[in-house]
């Protein structure tokens, strides 16, 4: 049987609750001892062989000092034994001994679960630990000889006792979470794609995933056999910022790779990281050698759409603009900066053209993934431009059309000498045919051409002639 001990709090005497009020005791500190939760939370603090063992042993020895007690032990409650954590004198085997019960005679409410008493013996006393969350996980129980009452200084160091076994217990779970996530961490960091070095004070590698190794290569030890030469002055002024100001700095470098290729890395230098403490700076990199690539020929291909004086213009599927090069601008007469976005495409077009372009051009080029034709543009001032035009449907990954494109070209000078070419055909024929001389087109051996006079005197008309 347990005694109960006077109801302190910080070495102040309270009344002890009643049993008339419940709302004072935690739900969880009731719980049987098979229940799954509880097992659960009494699993999460469980220590190891060595986790606090030695903290475990002065906490049971100051209890029973303090106490004037011949015994005293920290348990564990277990779902059908009690597991003892550390013992102080002649402890007896704390085997089928129950846990207080949070409804006995004297119940007082503590900031980690409750302290429970039976009055029945005042010999042995028994307060219960509980868990951050309120479920009661074992018992700080000392034990002595003689019956004689609990002082109320005797009660408040017990009662302190008690909540430092809850909380050295507390620490045993951090720990333990503390130690799967810092696993967790480095199991990330091996499987990360990105290249994670980490590097001690003088710029050594003390580690390097598997993707830092692929570029670096096994032999490399130093950042500055990991660096391109034309690098090193910048990535020195990054390391030491990061190492001295325990900030993270923001990096772009070039490293070199063993057989002699350049890699392009963009990334974080990070100071002391959690999980590595012998490390000094951390780098997280990515390599971006061809997402630079791809960046770099975009850039050219803009700067050649850009120059060409041919029109170029992308449009959403609904012949609204999403880009328009400098000659697109310079036609609706819109300044290189001007924002573009959302204009109709119907902009560019003569009123008379743009229903040919709605219609049969744009559903043309979505059904057969491109069309070509001729087209009249309407420049900024009103005048219709004869052009060439292709319109490109531009599929999406996922199928289905993405965007449009079109290339329109200003096909006035060849409108003119197309022209130019049928008057002066038109004119020599007119000529031909007032002359009394017969005249012959000869091509290859085959008369192309005869005036009417030649067919009269040949007897027949141009197209029998060979």
């Amino acid at each position: 049987m347990l005694t109960p001990l006077p109801h302190v709090r910080s070495g102040r005497q309270v009344a002890p609750q009643s049993r008339t009020c419940p709302s004072l005791v935690p739900d969880r500190a009731s719980l049987p001892l098979d229940d799954p939760d509880r097992l659960a939370a009494v699993a999460a603090v469980a220590p190891g062989a060595s986790d606090a063992s030695a903290r475990f042993a002065r906490l049971v020895q100051r209890a029973r000092i303090t106490s004037d007690a011949d015994a005293a032990w920290l348990v564990l409650a277990e779902a059908d034994a009690q597991r003892v954590l550390a013992a102080d004198g002649d402890a007896p085997a704390p085997v089928g001994m129950r846990l207080p019960a949070s409804d006995a005679p004297a119940v007082r409410a503590v900031r980690r679960g409750v302290v429970a008493f039976d009055r029945d013996d005042e010999a042995r006393a028994a307060l219960p630990v509980a868990d951050r969350d309120g479920y009661s996980v074992g018992a700080l129980v000392v034990s002595r000889s003689a019956r004689r009452p609990w002082r109320p200084e005797e009660a408040a160091a017990l009662a302190g006792l008690a909540e430092w076994a809850a909380t050295e217990l507390e620490l045993v779970r951090e720990n333990r979470e503390r130690t799967g996530a810092e696993a967790a961490s480095r199991e990330a960091v091996l499987a990360a794609t990105d290249l994670v070095f980490d590097f001690a004070e003088d710029g050594r590698i003390v580690a390097a995933n598997p993707a830092a190794r692929a570029v670096a290569g096994d032999a490399a030890a130093w950042a500055m056999q990991v660096v391109a030469p034309d690098h090193a002055p910048r990535w020195s002024e990054a390391f030491l910022t990061a190492s001295a100001n325990r900030e993270p700095v923001e990096v772009e470098v070039v490293l070199a790779r063993p057989d002699g290729r350049r890699v392009l890395a963009r990334g974080r230098l990070r100071p002391r990281p959690a999980d590595a403490p012998g490390t000094a700076v951390r780098a997280v990199l990515r390599d971006v050698t061809a997402e630079r690539r791809t960046h770099d020929e975009r850039e050219r291909i803009l700067a050649t759409l850009e120059a060409t004086t041919d029109i170029v213009a992308v449009m959403d599927g609904h012949a609204r603009l999403t880009w328009l090069n400098a000659a697109g601008r310079r036609l609706l007469g819109l300044a290189r900066d001007a924002e573009v976005a959302g204009t109709p495409l119907a902009r560019l077009f003569a009123p008379d053209a743009w229903p040919v372009i709605e219609t049969t051009a744009l559903p043309s080029a979505v059904a057969t993934g491109s069309w070509s034709g001729e087209t009249q543009l309407r420049t900024a001032d009103g005048r219709d431009v004869p052009a060439s035009q292709v319109v490109i449907a531009h599929e999406s990954a996922r199928g289905g059309v993405w965007f449009l494109s079109t290339i329109l070209r200003d096909i006035t000078d060849r409108k003119r000498v197309e022209d130019d070419l049928r008057e002066r055909e038109a004119r020599f024929r007119r000529l031909a045919d007032a002359s009394r001389d017969g005249v012959l087109v000869v091509d290859g051996g085959h008369i192309a051409e005869a005036n009417a006079a030649a067919e009269r005197l040949m007897g027949t008309a141009s197209h029998g002639l060979d």
